[in-house]
């Protein structure tokens, strides 16, 4: 299995970590699994972002998770 680990990139189109993973999970003959993690910093009870910015990756990260179903695999958050 190859992880592919999305940080700031939170998109399936035009992903040069994905790209990469995918051509290395081809050639292994192994799966591609996409995983996000959550920053505590950034989610925590002293969170660097305002409510604003925390609603946006939400969004982000819903249209993701939508992006990997309809490729029929599950983006791991974690």
């Amino acid at each position: 299995m190859i992880l592919c680990w999305h940080r700031t990139d939170l998109r399936v189109e035009d992903n040069p970590a994905l790209d990469r993973a995918a051509a290395l999970a081809r050639q292994r003959e192994t799966t591609v699994q996409p995983v996000f993690v959550f920053d505590p910093r950034f989610y925590g009870d002293r969170t660097l972002a305002c409510d604003g910015r925390i609603e946006f990756m939400n969004e982000c990260l819903a249209g993701l998770c939508e992006q990997y179903r309809e490729r029929g695999t599950e983006l791991a958050l974690l």
